[in-house]
């Protein structure tokens, strides 16, 4: 095989050519070595974009994740607030049930022997309390803020005090063991 290349003469009107003389396995050696090396770096470069990717998707979800978190979380009692059951009765195709408000009276009253984080811990608690007493597929509870909570419930009219009188008695009885004064729902 004969290969040439035009070589830049310094000061020369014409062209030079450096010619090369060379078996056709030496040349194929040279370009396989050549492609080679060029489908190593061609490798590296995917799978740096691959990691790259990667990672950015990581980070989306994770900026996802916490967005969603936020949105549907409530800072102080770590359960769901008014848009996550918002989006739960949504969700799960609620479409006839009741909603009550829950307002804490003495709330104010115990807050005054309290700092506000022994408060938000208090509320924190007896959302928990709540929940793990009453939640189920016909009763949801969201915290609202300072002493408000919204229940959403799928029930009887008539089974409804019964209800309520239940959460008020287990309100009372969390008081007691927590040593607060009574805070009625």
């Amino acid at each position: 095989t004969i290969a040439y290349y035009p070589v830049e003469s310094v000061g020369r009107e014409k062209e030079d050519y450096l010619v090369f003389v060379m078996s056709d396995a030496v040349l194929a050696e040279g370009i396989r070595g050549a492609m080679s090396r060029m489908n190593k770096y061609l490798a590296l470069g995917v799978i740096i974009i691959m990691l790259l990717g990667g990672y950015v998707l990581y980070i989306y979800l994770q900026m996802n994740a916490k967005v969603e978190n936020l949105s549907y979380v409530s800072p102080i009692t770590g359960g769901p607030n008014v848009a996550a059951l918002h989006k739960m009765l949504v969700d799960e195709n609620w479409s006839d049930f009741y909603l009550a408000v829950m307002v804490i009276d003495g709330y104010y009253k115990t807050m005054r022997h309290r700092n506000l984080r022994q408060m938000q811990n208090l509320m924190a608690k007896l959302c928990h309390n709540i929940d793990h007493e009453f939640v189920n597929e016909n009763f949801r509870i969201a915290y609202v803020h300072s002493h408000y909570f919204v229940f959403a419930i799928r029930k009887d009219r008539d089974s409804l005090g019964e209800l309520f009188e239940n959460i008020t008695k287990s309100t009372i009885k969390f008081c007691q063991v927590n040593n607060v004064g009574v805070l009625f729902p």
